[in-house]
């Protein structure tokens, strides 16, 4: 998943600031090829799990989950298929103020 939006809690321009990310990888049909990946920083969000039971391998697609999440942030073109990425933004208090802890 090399098309991933990432986004480094500890740089220092970011003050704690990130990105986590959903990935959806469809075939050629534009049918879900497998289940979708949940790529985080830190913890998982339960509301977001919870929105990724719905979606079924062989039957969704994009259109229904951009129906949930919104347009992909980034897609990756493969040779099967495609993978729609859809970025979450993140705090991480113990990143901020420079890296050291404070809040």
């Amino acid at each position: 998943m090399e098309g991933a939006p990432i986004s480094d809690t500890s740089d220092p321009f970011r003050h704690g600031y990130g990105a986590d990310a959903l990935a959806f990888q469809f075939d050629r049909a534009g049918r879900l090829l497998r289940p979708p990946a949940y790529i985080a920083q830190a913890q998982l969000n339960n509301f977001y799990i919870s929105r990724l039971g719905i979606f079924i391998r062989g039957k969704s697609t994009p259109a229904e989950v951009q129906s949930i999440f919104g347009r992909f942030r980034r897609v990756e073109q493969r040779r099967d298929g495609f993978i729609g990425y859809h970025e979450i933004e993140v705090y991480n208090p113990f990143e901020d103020n420079w890296g050291r802890g404070k809040t």
